[in-house]
């Protein structure tokens, strides 16, 4: 995890731990050195890096709704185009996490954008 500086006074960021997490309080305690030059109460802005296991991404504009779900339009071994039903996972930054229950995903598969 990163803390960047909420304040001009921190030029550097500052990597940190999880201490404890308090779901009903909805506040994370994070554990950081001693000489990271923050105070208790000050105000930082947090970037999480959580592992994830293998898992299949893709440009979030290749998805497709239809009336029977979301999907991903593929090109198969002999060149023609394929509808394949994805189930979404997380997003950000553009890009969005498929849940392939048909199998046919892997990667490296050719993904057709609109």
């Amino acid at each position: 995890m990163t803390i960047e500086p909420a304040t001009a006074d921190l030029v550097e960021p500052v990597v940190g731990v999880i201490a404890s997490i308090d779901v009903d309080a909805a506040t994370v305690t994070i554990e950081v050195p001693d000489d990271a030059g923050l105070a208790i109460g000050d105000r930082v802005e947090v970037t999480l890096a959580l592992p994830t296991p293998d898992v299949l991404r893709v440009a979030a504009e290749a998805i497709r709704s239809g009336v029977g779900g979301d999907f991903v339009v593929i090109v198969d071994d002999s060149g023609r185009w394929v509808d394949v039903d994805v189930t979404i996972g997380a997003r950000g930054g553009g890009v969005v996490e498929l849940i392939d229950d048909s199998g046919r995903l892997a990667p490296g598969t050719a993904v057709v954008l609109p």
